[in-house]
């Protein structure tokens, strides 16, 4: 297996149990087989799915980078993605402990999980549905979209990081697709 979905794949197991972990490792493999052509046959229970998008449909209104800001027309940094919805369930991306749950005057509500390496922030939210230091698994119901703090509109804004440092939450999204 390539080196960087080996990577990828130690980080996600870092927080698992065991019997999760063979299951995830598993699904790993047959993954790997599907993404590199090679056809397998295999079926995964959805509890176990070990990666989940956050929307039932993903379409991209703002893209992670450099942009013009929409309050001032400045160029700044943009740290997330922002998504399409309008009032559309929010599910876990990976399994994790709810680190943060809060309101601020920029992300709005938001709830913020760690995976491991990788932490995930989902925010202007209009419902929060979990709880802080509750754990989640991939696919699980977290949120409701919405508008809140510094928002043109509805959306979901949401900011990855890998080890600390912000990464682009489309590099997930690759996964997810492959998957």
């Amino acid at each position: 297996l390539p080196f960087c979905f080996l990577n990828l794949l130690s980080q996600l197991l870092y927080t698992w149990s065991v019997n999760k972990a063979i299951i995830v490792v598993c699904t790993c493999f047959f993954m790997y087989f599907k993404v590199y052509g090679v056809s397998v046959s295999y079926e995964i229970t959805p509890q176990y799915t070990f990666v989940a998008s956050p929307l039932d449909t993903i379409v991209i209104t703002s893209d992670y980078g450099y942009r013009r800001d929409p309050f001032d027309g400045k160029r700044k940094f943009h740290n997330g993605v922002d998504l399409k919805c309008s009032s559309n369930n929010v599910y876990s991306m990976l399994n994790g402990k709810v680190k943060k749950v809060g309101y601020d005057k920029i992300s709005g509500k938001y709830i913020m999980i760690d995976s491991g390496n990788f932490t995930i922030s989902y925010c202007h939210l209009s419902e929060i549905l979990v709880t802080l230091n509750s754990y989640v698994i991939a696919g699980n119901k977290i949120g409701v979209t919405g508008n809140t703090g510094r928002s043109t509109g509805k959306h979901l804004h949401l900011k990855c990081k890998y080890k600390g440092e912000i990464i682009n939450p489309v590099v997930l999204f690759r996964f997810i697709r492959a998957y």
